[in-house]
C-alpha cells in the first residue's frame, strides 16, 4: 500500500531531488518500519508537490 503511494508520488515527480530522497530515506524508513515516520514524510512529499506544480 505504501509503496504504491510513494510510487505514484514519484510517477509525478520530476524533479532530480525527490528521487534522491526517496531513494535515500526511504529504504531507512521502510527497514525500521517507522509508520508515523513514513506517514509524514508521505504528506511532506505530497506538499512539497504541490508547491512545486503551483
Amino acid at each position: 500500500m505504501i509503496e504504491k503511494i510513494l510510487k505514484k508520488n514519484l510517477d509525478h515527480s520530476l524533479s532530480k531531488t525527490s528521487y534522491i530522497v526517496h531513494g535515500v530515506f526511504l529504504p531507512l524508513l521502510l527497514k525500521n518500519k517507522d509508520l508515523k515516520a513514513i506517514k509524514l514524510f508521505g504528506q511532506s512529499f505530497r506538499a512539497g508537490l504541490d508547491n512545486t506544480t503551483r
